[in-house]
């Protein structure tokens, strides 16, 4: 199809517009209810690439703008309840097609460090919080969990396993890491057997801080006094080999440090947390 030159019929040869198409100042808009004069003319596929090209990057109008919630709000509101047609959805099936798996220009392309367009700029939401209401934060989660992961059903060669563990290596020598995660409550809500402790607790009118971060490393359950320590161990998790051993460097490390440990196992704590709490008040009084 070759392109048309359509001429505006209200655009006169000196510039103006002619009456009843008086341009808005500030603006590229036309009053409400002019109907645009190029309304059911189709352009050409040359001139919607020219059209998509003039349009890219910095040449776009909101190139660099961040636009308000209230108009974010408000185009959210306007598409919804849109439906694509059958047609438009193949369309978007067929071209999706196009580019995935093989099709992809950057399948395979693996870009690090400053071959990356990316390397060095922090995203827009980076630092930010609340931008997501509590909606979207679930659609978000619901979205990549089971079937709907990216890496659902693949598994993960040992290569890659140890990058990921050497990366994560590398993470957490970094005081700034430590200290960013140590600041997250973990778990984010208080165990029963955590509940139960720190009930018998307030009854005696003992004062108390809960996931208390120690060290730069460790985040213990309970701190009182300023160094007496209650952890409220599960007796699943905390029997598994490689707990143990965790467990046991942890203590080590918190008791060079000056501080007084007492474990409680759930079903201690499960059976009569009034004697756990009288356990852990000797530890005190004999120290």
């Amino acid at each position: 199809m070759n392109d048309r030159v359509v001429k505006n019929p209200n655009f006169k040869n000196n510039g103006e517009f002619s009456k009843g198409h008086q341009k808005i100042a500030g603006s590229h808009q036309f009053p409400l209810g002019n109907v645009p004069w190029n309304r059911g003319i189709p352009c050409s596929e040359a001139t919607k690439r020219r059209i998509s090209e003039a349009n890219k990057g910095s040449n776009h109008p909101n190139y660099g703008k961040h636009l308000p919630e209230e108009t974010k709000q408000k185009i959210s509101d306007a598409h919804k309840g849109n439906h694509f047609s059958e047609e438009h959805k193949r369309n978007l099936t067929e071209n999706h097609a196009n580019v995935s798996g093989k099709n992809n220009p950057m399948y395979g392309v693996h870009r690090f460090g400053e071959s990356n367009p990316m390397y060095g700029r922090k995203g827009w939401n980076t630092g930010k919080t609340g931008i997501y209401s509590k909606e979207t934060q679930l659609k978000l989660s619901e979205g990549k969990r089971g079937s709907k992961n990216a890496m659902f059903g693949k598994p993960i060669s040992d290569e890659h396993r140890s990058k990921l563990s050497a990366a994560q290596k590398r993470l957490w020598q970094t005081k700034e890491h430590r200290e960013k995660m140590l600041k997250l409550v973990s778990p984010k809500n208080d165990t029963s057997i955590e509940i139960a402790v720190q009930n018998e607790l307030n009854r005696r009118g003992i004062p108390f801080e809960k996931h208390v971060p120690l060290l730069n490393k460790y985040q213990v359950d309970l701190l009182l006094g300023g160094n007496l320590i209650i952890e409220c161990d599960g007796d699943y998790w905390h029997s598994l080999p490689g707990r143990i051993d965790h467990d046991y460097k942890r203590d080590y490390e918190l008791e060079n440090a000056g501080y007084v440990i007492s474990r409680l196992k759930e079903h201690e704590i499960n059976s009569d947390v009034f004697a756990c709490v009288d356990k852990v008040l000797e530890v005190v009084t004999c120290g």
